[in-house]
Parts: C-alpha cells; sequence; structure tokens
C-alpha cells in the first residue's frame, strides 16, 4: 500500500513516485540506519536508470521517457506523476537470451536437365545472436547432417525437403528454424518436323554430269520456335538408298545431301524421309509433324 507522508513531494512537477519510508540505507561512519524521505525514494529512481542506461544505449531523455512509461499507475497524477518507478519493467534482466535461426525463405526450382536432381543453395547468414556470437550452424534434413557451414550448396531429388537449421551461440543457446526446398521435376519439351525443303545441285567432270539432292529440315518446339542442336537423320530413297544425319543451327534448319546421280535420266526422283529427331531432355513428337517425307525430280 502506498501511503502519502507530509513530506511527499506534490504538485505538477512530480513526474515518479518511489517508496520513501522505513528503507534500510548506508549511514554515517561506515555504518547503516532505516530511513524515511525523499532523500530515500530518489537513490531507487537513479537506481532504475542506471540499470536502463547499463542495459541499453539510451540518451538521457530516452532514459527519462522509458521511467514513465514503465511507472505503475498510482491515481491521481498531482501526487503520484507518470507513477511508481518499476525497475523490473524499466529495465528487464536479460540473461543468455536464445539465438534467432534464420534458415531463408522457402524455395522452389526446377529440374533443369531432367537428371533427377538439382543444386540449391541455403544461406543462414540471417541468424543473429541478441547477445553475443552464434558458435556454429548446423543444417539436416532429417537426421542426415548436410552441412556445418552458414551457407552451403547441395543436390536435393525432384520432391520436397524439409531442412532444419540449428544454431548454437557461444552460452550454449540453441534455436532451429525450417526451410522447404521443392524440387519440380524438368518440363516437357516437344519438337517437331515443321518443313522439309528439297533442291538440287550438281557438278561436272569431263562428259559426264553429277546431280545431287538437298533436302533441308526445320524443327520447332511446340510454340514454334527454332530448335538447335537437335540431331536429324533420315533414308534417301528413289534416285539414291543412302542414309544421313546432321545437326540443326540456331535457325533449327539442317541440310542434308544425297550421294550423287551420274547423268540422270528426265524423271529421276530423290525422295528423303525423316526417321529421327533426338535431343538430350526434348521429346520428339511425331504426330506434330507437318511432313515428314518429300521429293523432288530431276
Amino acid at each position: 500500500m502506498i501511503i502519502e507522508q507530509s513530506w511527499s513531494s506534490t504538485g505538477p512537477d512530480v513526474e515518479l513516485a518511489a517508496p520513501g519510508v522505513g528503507i534500510y540505507s548506508t549511514y554515517w561512519d561506515d555504518t547503516y540506519a532505516t530511513l524515511s524521505g525523499t532523500s530515500m525514494a530518489c537513490p531507487q529512481v537513479s537506481g532504475t536508470a542506471a540499470l536502463v542506461i547499463a542495459n541499453e544505449s539510451l540518451s538521457n531523455d530516452e532514459v527519462r521517457l522509458r521511467l514513465q512509461q514503465t511507472a505503475d499507475d498510482l491515481g491521481a497524477t498531482r501526487q503520484y506523476g507518470h507513477g511508481l518507478v518499476d525497475a523490473d519493467e524499466a529495465a528487464p534482466p536479460t540473461g543468455n537470451q536464445p539465438p534467432v535461426a534464420d534458415a531463408g525463405a522457402d524455395q522452389t526450382v526446377s529440374d533443369a536437365d531432367g537428371n533427377g536432381v538439382e543444386a540449391v543453395t541455403l544461406d543462414g547468414s540471417g541468424s543473429c545472436d541478441p547477445d553475443g556470437s552464434i558458435d556454429s550452424y548446423e543444417w539436416k534434413e532429417g537426421a542426415t547432417l548436410l552441412s556445418s557451414a552458414v551457407s552451403f550448396t547441395c543436390d536435393f531429388s525432384v520432391g520436397m525437403h524439409t531442412v532444419t537449421l540449428t544454431v548454437t551461440d557461444d552460452g550454449g543457446t540453441s534455436s532451429s528454424d525450417d526451410v522447404l526446398v521443392t524440387v519440380t521435376e524438368a518440363p516437357t519439351n516437344t519438337m517437331h518436323v515443321a518443313s522439309i525443303e528439297m533442291d538440287t545441285d550438281s557438278t561436272t567432270r569431263g562428259r559426264n554430269i553429277f546431280v545431287w539432292a538437298v533436302a533441308t529440315m526445320t524443327i520447332f518446339d511446340e510454340s514454334n520456335n527454332p530448335v538447335e542442336g537437335t540431331t536429324v537423320s533420315g533414308q534417301w530413297s528413289n534416285a539414291t538408298s543412302d542414309s544421313d544425319s546432321g545437326v540443326t543451327g540456331a535457325s533449327g534448319q539442317v541440310s542434308l545431301d544425297s550421294d550423287s546421280v551420274k547423268n540422270p535420266s528426265g524423271g529421276t526422283t530423290f525422295t528423303f524421309t525423316v526417321d529421327g529427331v533426338t535431343k538430350a531432355g526434348w521429346d520428339y513428337d511425331s504426330e506434330a509433324n507437318v511432313e515428314t517425307s518429300k521429293s523432288i525430280n530431276v
């Protein structure tokens, strides 16, 4: 119970109240005594201010405001000001505060090359310790230790993975945080034969003319964009019976030459038929082909 004494300070200038009756304190000649008065109350306010300053780096005005904001309301302002000074509220004991583990944001990546795994980098540098330093990092998936580094890169298989980061501070206190890593299957890329263009070429050696055909294939994806690096193979028929293959360039095209025919007669026909379209990580959608065989007459 708070009792206002005849010697208590009152009025508009009062900011805080503190116990001042029957206070056991230091006295003359290295002795102690139980005393009452504002001289006994004042040191309790200044002592609380000292605790605040020891806990945090605050200015004088900020310390004053902290004491006002944390005081316990006692009633009339002209008698008690903001209230009874409260050291526990103004300067709470910190002890060994636990660290804060931060495993980073959840990640979703695609298995870009279709090999069943994808490299993912996990970063725990956002972790912190409010009253010390972090001594160790431990990344685990289940019981499996993945790394003891602040950040690391690891291959994760297609599927969902929960990785737990546990950090331990210099006081031996730990905390943990989970990050979800999702690796999706590689998107299905499909391609088809968009066109076959036929032409002929020739050369003369002595009295003989040698003629051959040139088949130019264009390979597109499902969005009709050219596909580079595709191996196209096929078979020549009618005038010749050879096999050829080649790789498409940036335009998605590849040109293949037949064997030559010596002194062809009128009506000689060269025919090329595609029998293979391959590229790693891609599917050949033969049903989407615009054409797979074409001929030219000489």
